[in-house]
């Protein structure tokens, strides 16, 4: 507004010369244009983004060529280049405001840009945390799921630990209780064997009656062995009463005649006479045989295989001969030294390997084992000489 004040006054001045000046307006008209083309097509590339800068540029152009007619018109020649140097600063002005402007709209861009930066990585730091966070939810789920797999796992072998010890234990008992049972067989075999041995057979029945009981407590109640009982104390009853019926009647044919007394009661012991000869017998020979079948069992249960916690050590045989593996030592013989029902003591003796502190065979030694057999096994005492005195130790073998 200043310069078109100044380009107003110095038209004003020289009026006169108007006329001769009218080519130069064309001139500066020309010149406008020319720099306002050459501002728009300027290779600044703000053009296209600065439409606003332009149109500035337009209207501040269009304000020139009007001042710079006007002055070709009012003024003279120096008229003229004062009105074309106001329309160049005011062509200056527009181009430093539109300068200012771009300055302005880069800088708005650049804080945009560093915003849409600022922005992109939060949204990186937020995803790599949810990664993160996701990573850390998977661990724990893995890890819980290796804890209950291996607490499972302890389950299992604590149920099959469990299972197996039952196992054993019923494996125990049964083997305890087959044990038991043969002993009871075994007392009602004696008892029915002492009692047809015994006289006068009543004072049998009371120890039939004890192993019956005993037997029944183990749940033995039939069975050739029980019956064998029950038929010798039929008949020892059955004995016993004859004989109080004959010590009754005896007085009451007394009274009637001696005569017939005698004769009957010479009767009766040849009657009675001949059958317990007949049932002494019978019993004699159940006896024998019984005794037979307590020997032939009593010898199955010593004679074969026995065995240590380091496997097989010797074989009785039934001849008294004792026979060991060359890995531990040479055989030797065996005697019975107590018998007891269908269990029985032994006396061993055999020559075993020795070994040094370092393992070198060192020979074989002699050693003495004493044990009693109970079923399957044979406890007791082992005794070698050593250094002129008797070492011994526990005896523990199993029959194989």
């Amino acid at each position: 507004m200043r310069t078109a004040a100044l380009l107003l006054a110095l038209a004003a001045g020289t009026n006169a010369f108007i006329a001769p000046l009218a080519p130069q307006r064309v001139n500066v008209e020309l010149a406008a244009k020319k720099k306002k083309k050459k501002q728009v097509m300027s290779p600044s590339g703000d053009g296209v983004q600065a439409t606003v800068l332009i149109e500035k540029a337009d209207a501040a152009a269009g304000d020139a060529i009007d001042l710079s007619k006007q002055a070709a018109a009012l003024a003279d020649d120096g008229a003229a280049k004062a009105a074309a140097k106001a329309a160049e600063e005011a062509e200056a002005e527009a181009a430093k405001a539109a300068a200012e402007t771009a300055a302005k709209k880069a800088a708005a861009d650049a804080a945009a840009a560093a915003e849409r930066e600022k922005e992109a990585q939060a949204a990186a730091a937020a995803q790599k945390a949810k990664e993160e966070e996701a990573a850390r939810e998977a661990e724990s789920a893995r890890l819980a799921a290796k804890a209950k797999a291996e607490a499972e796992a302890k389950a299992k072998a604590e149920e099959e630990a469990r299972i197996a010890a039952e196992k054993e234990a019923a494996r125990i008992a049964a083997e305890k209780k087959a044990a038991e049972e043969a002993a009871a067989r075994g007392d009602l075999v004696l008892a029915a064997a002492e009692a047809a041995a015994s006289w006068p057979p009543d004072a049998a029945i009371g120890p039939l009656q004890d192993a019956l009981a005993k037997a029944a407590a183990l749940g033995i109640t039939d069975g050739n062995d029980v019956d064998a009982a029950k038929d010798a104390i039929a008949a020892a009853e059955r004995i016993a009463a004859l004989a109080a019926e004959g010590a009754g009647v005896q007085p009451r044919r007394k009274a009637a005649a001696k005569a017939a007394q005698d004769w009957q009661v010479a009767r009766k012991v040849e009657s009675l006479k001949a059958e317990g000869e007949k049932v002494i017998s019978e019993r004699a020979e159940g006896a024998q045989k019984l005794q037979a079948y307590v020997k032939d069992q009593r010898a199955s249960s010593i004679v074969g295989d026995w065995a240590d916690s380091e496997g097989m050590l010797c074989r009785l045989k039934a001849d008294g001969t004792v026979l060991v593996p060359p890995s531990r030592g040479s055989g030797g013989a065996w005697k019975l030294t107590n018998e007891d029902g269908f269990g029985a003591a032994v006396e061993i003796t055999l020559a075993l390997a020795q070994t040094t502190r370092n393992g070198v065979p060192a020979g074989n030694r002699e050693h003495t084992l004493k044990g009693s057999i109970s079923g399957s096994k044979m406890t007791g005492a082992v005794e070698t000489l050593m250094f002129g005195s008797v070492a011994s130790g526990d005896l523990d073998l199993t029959k194989m």
